[in-house]
């Protein structure tokens, strides 16, 4: 995903609740479709061989290699992955992950697409940030569990979480209208993925307004902040449960000015007990990503 014109192309599509913006993720089951499809292999992507250290995060595939909307990846540093989401709930496959040399070899346990299979992707770390692989197929195919991935589909990665310089490329997911947050605005309104503009924050905020917020990759295993989000006029204010590795309970993060505009939403810190290194304005990018 590139930026353009210097804007943002918006990519995805997210729903508007009540008199104010509301952003919900769009829903639908866009997996590929069932059935194998017998492919004969290229040539793999060139790059430095990944390792686990590199691997180690969260990221989103860059749009200009993926489909509609964009799938994530997280990698471990006990060798789990998980694509689509990084939860349980919300992931097409997750289970255990090897590499031998360019190749990353997974197996299947569980995720949406009902697989146990092993299959291979091959490629390399590009560039800091930038990860290129390619579907080899399964042990007996190309596709995976319920999925197909052709073999050789490309996917192209850029990673959110810890913080690299290929995330500067991220651009918003889209949704209708702008305007300032009101009271209006719910918590479930803005359920899904965010990342804090030029920085390895990422945030998931659920319907019922829980969120987690972590930048080192570990949102989903031991985030660094989890609570609850309360939305008032022009306002957000997240309170920590305690839940969090780095954060105590009670400590308030507030995003005032808070307006949607240009795919994001934009305001100034005005408090930040935890001390997350987050001061005047900020961008809450709306990442549209393929979840289970």
């Amino acid at each position: 995903m590139t930026k353009r014109g210097g804007g943002y192309v918006l990519v995805a599509v997210v729903v508007v609740a009540g008199a104010a913006i509301g952003i919900a993720a769009l829903r639908g089951d866009d997996r590929p479709p069932a059935g194998p499809r017998p492919e004969t292999p290229g040539p793999s992507p060139v790059g430095a061989p990944p390792t686990v250290e590199s691997l180690r995060g969260i990221w989103l595939e860059d749009g200009e290699t993926g489909g509609a909307r964009p799938l994530m990846a997280r990698f471990s540093a006990d060798s789990t992955f998980f694509l689509g989401g990084v939860f349980d709930t919300d992931s097409w496959i997750h289970g255990t992950y090897e590499i031998e040399g360019p190749a990353i070899r997974f197996t299947a346990t569980g995720g949406s697409c009902g697989s146990r299979d092993v299959f291979t992707w091959s490629g390399g770390i590009v560039s800091e940030g930038r990860l290129e692989l390619e579907h080899r197929g399964t042990e007996g195919g190309s596709g995976v569990g319920v999925c197909t991935f052709p073999i050789g589909k490309p996917f192209h990665f850029l990673r959110l979480s810890p913080m690299s310089p290929a995330a500067a490329d991220i651009e918003p997911g889209f949704y209708i209208g702008s305007g300032p947050i009101t009271g209006e605005t719910e918590p479930a309104d803005l359920e899904g993925y965010w990342l804090v503009e030029g920085t390895g924050h990422l945030l998931r905020v659920d319907f019922a307004g829980g969120y987690r917020m972590d930048d080192d990759g570990a949102l989903a295993e031991a985030p660094r902040d989890a609570g609850s989000l309360q939305v008032g006029p022009r306002t957000l204010t997240f309170t920590s449960g305690g839940g969090g590795a780095g954060c105590a309970e009670g400590d308030v993060l507030v995003v005032a000015k808070a307006r949607a505009e240009d795919g994001a939403i934009r305001g100034v810190v005005s408090r930040d007990d935890c001390g997350r290194g987050l001061e005047g304005a900020v961008t809450l990018l709306f990442l549209e990503v393929r979840t289970a």
